[in-house]
């Protein structure tokens, strides 16, 4: 163990190692609302921008809310930062729409939301209205992040048994095939010559 307290096995070192270049990787600086508005709009998933007022996002009103800056984005309402855009996804055990409230607490500027709240309860947020949180979650990871599927070559592995495996094999030919990989997966978690286990064991990474 450290003297600040922490674990230094191999695997704690290669968790720390993994986090600080997630951490890297992740966009600085606020981006401008606008720019997501329009994306699920193109996307089909929006059906409406309520203003802190509670006005509908309608001209000159609209131009004020494109201008909002985002400075993250989060579906869990403890990881929300001021100035952060809150994803409330319905789940079959927990609606992140009971999160709401403590997401503007934490600072939410922007909520992404199927059902909307009373604009002043959660004022000063901005509501985006969708059809489907889940799927505009991805729309909005990807406004984020600025599309890395765009650049990145992605395969996804789906079934009842033997995903995990299935990964690990793919990693293994194509680094074979000298393609440098990263992996999600129940077990672990790799990026470049990284790796680590999963920091949370789900049976969907």
């Amino acid at each position: 163990m450290s003297a600040d307290g922490r674990r230094n096995g191999p695997d704690e070192v290669a968790e720390r190692a993994l986090l600080a270049r997630l951490a890297a990787a992740e966009p600085h600086g606020p981006k401008l609302l606008s720019g997501l508005v329009e994306r699920l709009r193109a996307a089909g998933r929006l059906r409406d921008v309520i203003e802190p007022g509670g006005e509908p996002g309608t001209e000159p009103g609209a131009a004020a809310v494109g201008r909002t800056a985002v400075a993250g984005i989060a579906y869990d309402s403890r990881r929300v930062m001021p100035g952060a855009c809150f994803v409330a996804v319905p789940g079959s055990h927990s609606d992140g729409h009971a999160y709401v409230d403590a997401a503007v607490v934490a600072g939410a500027g922007v909520l992404v939301v199927e059902r909307p709240r009373s604009p002043g309860e959660v004022a000063p947020a901005v509501q985006l209205v969708v059809d489907r949180s889940q799927f505009a979650l991805a729309t909005v990871a990807a406004w984020w992040y600025e599309d890395p599927a765009a650049t990145l070559g992605v395969v996804g592995i789906t079934g009842t048994d033997g995903k995990t495996t299935t990964a690990g094999m793919a990693v293994a030919a194509l680094e074979a095939a000298g393609v440098r990989t990263g992996l999600v997966s129940t077990a672990d978690l790799k990026i470049g010559d990284v790796r680590a286990g999963a920091l949370a064991h789900v049976t969907t990474p």
